[in-house]
């Protein structure tokens, strides 16, 4: 049964089908609009448009997959237990060579799928996170999705400190392992940047901001910003805070702003699908995050020559930023050096260098994915 989607085909229900055999398959559950959500539209437009037949498999209600020249299959379900047998039956209709995972908890079902078929292509099992920072019940869960990394043929990182991470870990020593850092398109960046800023819950603010991008939840330390905000507020009176993104610390940090007596000056602006206007017109972006996996809109930054802080935390923003070379680094939970560096950011601008994002050329990227899955682009 075709979905109404141009492109696109449904398993997993009760309806016939055509086999389409495919050279690489991306099995991502949903796409999303973070840093993941971005390598995956750009494998489903790069590869392509490289001679390689691409199919991105997710999940039957994951809306959010438009991912240009690629063939799109929905699934009836992708859960941990359930989703083996839409998924069994995919493997068995399309027999794909090359499987690439971007959610390790999806690691499980698909192997059990291949022992239902007796399917076993390869699989390159993509990493996005460090499991070593994590709180301790965070770590439970991930530590279960995490253990199937071993029965991979391969891993690929988004960035040297995961790889460090997982290369520590008895299971994986063997385990081939390549780093690919998220691909930085500058030209597309800054085409979006030109439009107007727009944001759910914020208007036109004709002030001087700076601005933070991240889902609303502790680890992205929004809370220590609010603070380190208030504290260079007196000094900087026509300066305010713009904050994107959504989550569910929404309402604790609203309660923060106001108990700080900020709610004039900082701005929950909610999900801004297009945030690079906001970026580009900052005074600077500040990333006050516990840990990060990479930390890509850093880099996004970087190639609109907004000046950053982050903080020095397990991740990407060190190796983002070359050890401070691009942008301020402060230590991670310390309001008052963050509230420093934001000053000392707004007084003498730390402008990124033009060659800042090129180590984060899109076709570098792409070249490593797929030599991890075994597939040559024409």
């Amino acid at each position: 049964m075709a979905h109404p989607d141009s492109g696109t085909t449904v398993y997993g229900e009760h309806m016939t089908f055509a086999q389409q055999p495919r050279r690489v398959s991306i099995l991502a559950g949903r796409v999303g609009h973070g840093g993941i959500g971005a390598i995956l539209r750009d494998h489903c437009a790069r590869w392509p448009a490289s001679g390689v037949d691409t199919e991105l498999v997710v999940e039957r209600g994951a809306e959010d997959a438009v991912c240009g020249a690629c063939h799109v299959t929905r699934l009836a379900t992708l859960h941990p237990l359930w989703g083996r047998f839409p998924l069994a039956v995919w493997l068995a209709r399309t027999r794909p060579t090359a499987i690439v995972v971007h959610r390790p908890r999806l690691l499980r079902p698909l192997f059990a799928a291949m022992r239902l078929t007796g399917q076993r292509p390869h699989v390159v099992g993509a990493v996005h996170a460090m499991l070593s920072p994590q709180l301790p019940e965070a770590a439970a869960r991930k530590r279960r999705a995490f253990d199937t990394l071993a029965h991979c043929d391969a891993l690929v990182t988004t960035s040297r400190a995961i790889a460090d991470d997982l290369r520590g870990r008895p299971a994986l020593v063997t385990m081939p392992l390549s780093v690919a850092w998220p691909p930085i398109d500058v030209a597309r960046i800054a085409a979006l940047a030109a439009e107007v800023p727009r944001a759910p819950r914020l208007g036109a603010l004709d002030a001087d901001y700076i601005v933070a991008v991240g889902r609303l939840e502790a680890v992205k330390g929004h809370a220590r910003l609010v603070d380190a905000f208030a504290r260079i507020a007196p000094i900087h009176p026509g300066l305010h805070l713009v904050v994107l993104g959504e989550g569910a610390e929404r309402e604790a940090l609203a309660t923060r702003i106001r108990a700080a007596g900020m709610a004039s000056r900082v701005h929950l602006a909610g999900h801004a699908l297009n945030p690079f206007p906001w970026i580009r017109r900052a005074r600077a972006l500040v990333l006050a995050s516990q840990h990060e996996g990479f930390g890509m809109v850093l880099a996004e930054a970087l190639a609109l020559g907004t000046p950053v802080i982050a903080t020095d935390c397990p991740g990407g923003p060190a190796e983002i930023l070359e050890n401070g070379r691009y942008g301020r680094l402060v230590p991670p939970g310390d309001e008052s050096a963050l509230a420093d560096a934001i000053a000392a950011t707004l007084a003498a601008p730390h402008r990124p260098a033009p060659d800042a994002v090129a180590r984060f050329d899109p076709d570098a990227s792409s070249h490593v994915w797929l030599a991890a899955l075994g597939v040559t682009a024409s």
